[in-house]
C-alpha cells in the first residue's frame, strides 16, 4: 500500500461502496496515498464493478480524462 505513495500521474479510482469483499476503506487509503487522484464511490455492495457497472465505469473515466487533461 505505501509504494501507491510512488504513483505521480492523477489516477481514477472507482470503489464499490458496499465492498463484500476485504476491506473497503482500503480504497480510500488508495485516495489518500495516489497524490491528484479522484475516488469515485458507487453505491453497490459489488466486488466486480468493472464487469457489472463497465457503462458507468466507462462514463466516469471519459470525464476524469477530460477534466484532466
Amino acid at each position: 500500500m505505501e509504494d501507491l505513495r510512488a504513483i505521480r500521474c492523477r489516477a481514477p479510482i472507482v470503489a464499490a461502496g458496499k465492498e463484500p469483499i476485504g476491506d473497503g476503506s482500503a480504497y480510500r487509503k488508495m485516495h489518500e496515498r495516489i497524490a491528484g487522484s479522484k475516488l469515485v464511490q458507487y453505491d453497490v455492495a459489488s466486488h466486480n464493478i468493472g464487469d457489472q457497472y463497465a457503462d458507468r465505469c466507462t462514463d466516469d473515466l471519459l470525464r476524469f480524462l477530460e477534466e484532466n487533461t
